[in-house]
């Protein structure tokens, strides 16, 4: 049991630390201020966290019509599902610290 409860931490930490270690890569290539960026970078991986953890969204229906219109058959639908992960937290607490931070700093 605390091996799961210490793998999800682990996750949700690592998940932060990659998102951080791409702002800083980010900022350091185009020489800019690191808060500059640090709430976009949050914000959009929080974004592309969500669209490839969720179903039944708007790709999901697209394809069903794709398929609906090449075979006639009509795919039985999905409903709209998102079930965050640790992964999606890390995302959604880096951008809330960054956020947070970056008020704080230009305030």
């Amino acid at each position: 049991m605390e091996v799961n409860i210490i793998r999800k931490y682990i996750i949700f930490i690592g998940t932060f630390l990659i998102i951080g270690i791409i702002n800083f890569a980010l900022t350091s290539s185009l020489d800019a201020s690191f808060f500059d960026y640090s709430v976009f970078v949050g914000f959009f991986s929080t974004i592309i966290i969500y669209f490839f953890t969720s179903t039944g969204g708007y790709t999901s229906r697209s394809l069903d019509v794709q398929i609906q219109g090449s075979t006639g058959l009509r795919p039985e639908g999905t409903q709209s599902k998102f079930n965050p992960s640790y992964v999606f937290f890390g995302s959604l607490a880096y951008f809330l610290t960054s956020l947070i931070v970056t008020i704080f700093i230009y305030l």
